[in-house]
């Protein structure tokens, strides 16, 4: 089924049952349900963003690590993390490593070693 085609459908869908799911256009557009939009506004803030910054910036270091090197110490690893200025403490970026979701989070943290879960962790 082309794009198209695929979207009209979606439409359709969207417009006789109301939207029930997040989904993405071929076009990049975004639908999301308006409970869930309520929900993310109800959150949206100075602090928010600044977590959720500083918990990307770690995701993104665990992929590096996870692709460049599969096996690092922790204390290397938080020379890389050390780099954001908004991350001051080890103990800090063990807790947000700890409160990834394993979907987002290719490693994983064994006493002061991270390693890529393919590894066999």
């Amino acid at each position: 089924m082309n794009d198209f085609r695929r979207e009209a459908k979606c439409l359709s869908f969207i417009c006789t049952e109301g939207i029930s799911q997040a989904g993405m256009f071929a076009d990049e557009r975004v639908i999301v349900p308006e409970d869930v939009v309520l929900l993310y506004d109800s959150f949206q803030g100075k602090e928010f963003e600044e977590d959720r910054k500083r918990v990307g910036y770690i995701v993104y270091c665990l992929r590096a690590v996870a692709n460049l090197y599969g096996i690092v110490s922790f204390s290397v690893f938080m020379k890389l993390a050390l780099a954001n200025p908004s991350l001051q403490i080890e103990e800090e970026v063990r807790v947000i490593i700890a409160n990834i979701s394993s979907e987002a989070n290719e490693c994983v943290l064994v006493n002061d070693t991270i390693y890529r879960k393919e590894n066999g962790c």
